[in-house]
């Protein structure tokens, strides 16, 4: 996978037509990039910021949490890795 400079958006996405986006971002971030990204024709983010994004109806989202996924792989280390 390729990161490419997010100045470029509306260019890239008029000729990948991507429908998805991965937010991994600032809090004070997320929601300026999550509405650029719907501007330009994203349908479905999944989020890795600390924030509960506002958008339209049609626009699916899924948060993650960092800590919570850590706390899961810590509880199976301390399992023995099972």
């Amino acid at each position: 996978m390729e990161v490419l400079d997010f100045a470029r958006l509306g260019e890239i996405n008029r000729i990948a037509g991507a429908r998805m986006a991965i937010l991994a971002v600032p809090q004070t971030a997320a929601q300026g990039v999550a509405d650029a990204v719907i501007a330009h024709g994203v349908r479905a983010i999944l989020n890795f910021a600390p924030v509960l994004l506002r958008v339209p109806d049609g626009v699916i989202v899924r948060n993650v949490s960092f800590l919570q996924e850590l706390a899961v792989l810590s509880y199976y280390l301390s399992e023995g890795g099972k």
